[in-house]
C-alpha cells in the first residue's frame, strides 16, 4: 500500500512540474509593445467608460459571470475529486496498516479534515459573495 501512495505522490509531483514548466515557458502575449501604447490604450479605455460609449472596449458582465461560473465549477469538481481520492487512500491505509500505522493515519486525518473545511468553506463563501453582489 505504501508503494501505491508513493506512485500517486510521484505522479502528482510530475503533473505539478509539467504545469509549472508550461506556465514558465508559455509565450507572453501583449497588445501593447511600448509604454506610450499602454498609456494611450488605458486613456482610451477610461474615456470610453466616462462617455458610456458602446464599443469593443466596454465590459460585458454576462460573459464575466459565465466565465466565473465555469471556473467555479471546475475548481469545485477538482476539490471534490481530490478530497475523495485522498480520503479513499487514507481509508485504505487505515484498514491495512498495523496499530502503529493506524495511529499515523489518524494523525493525517486532522490536516485532511481541516483542508476539506477550508476548501469547501471557501467555495461556500465564494458562492455567497457572488450571489450577494449579483443581487446589488
Amino acid at each position: 500500500m505504501r508503494k501505491f501512495a508513493q506512485i500517486i505522490f510521484r505522479i502528482m509531483i510530475i503533473l505539478i512540474i509539467f504545469i509549472l514548466m508550461q506556465h514558465i515557458f508559455a509565450p507572453i502575449i501583449s497588445n501593447a509593445s511600448t509604454w506610450d501604447e499602454i498609456i494611450e490604450k488605458g486613456d482610451t479605455f477610461v474615456d470610453n467608460g466616462k462617455n458610456n460609449a458602446e464599443s469593443d472596449n466596454t465590459v460585458n458582465w454576462e460573459e464575466i459571470q459565465a466565465d466565473q461560473q465555469v471556473i467555479y465549477r471546475i475548481l469545485f469538481v477538482t476539490a471534490i475529486v481530490a478530497a475523495v481520492i485522498i480520503g479513499a487512500i487514507l481509508g485504505i491505509k487505515f484498514m491495512t496498516e498495523s496499530v502503529e500505522g493506524q495511529a499515523k493515519v489518524k494523525e493525517m486525518l486532522i490536516p485532511y479534515v481541516a483542508g476539506c473545511i477550508v476548501a469547501f468553506g471557501s467555495f461556500g463563501i465564494w458562492k455567497l459573495v457572488v450571489t450577494v453582489l449579483s443581487s446589488i
